[in-house]
């Protein structure tokens, strides 16, 4: 279900769409079982996610609050 979210938000949200349908235009980008991830500023690959809702919360937080209740909290930079 949150897979089937992130994937209907990568063809709902315009940039990330454009991105998916001509990924050869854009080498910072890669797909990988259908999802898309970016090189960061320290040339580490990290997952794109859509600005998308999913169980009346954005999965983004969903996310960040499943990593905080599970590992605590490490500061912005680990987020």
């Amino acid at each position: 279900k949150f897979l089937d979210t992130v994937h209907k938000g990568y063809k709902s949200e315009s940039l990330l769409a454009k991105i998916s349908a001509q990924l050869s235009h854009y080498p910072q980008f890669t797909e990988k079982n259908g999802l898309l991830y970016m090189k960061n500023h320290g040339y580490e690959e990290v997952l794109c996610l859509p600005h998308v809702k999913s169980k009346g919360d954005s999965i983004v937080a969903q996310i960040i609050n499943g990593a905080h209740q599970a590992l605590g909290h490490f500061g912005p930079q680990k987020t």
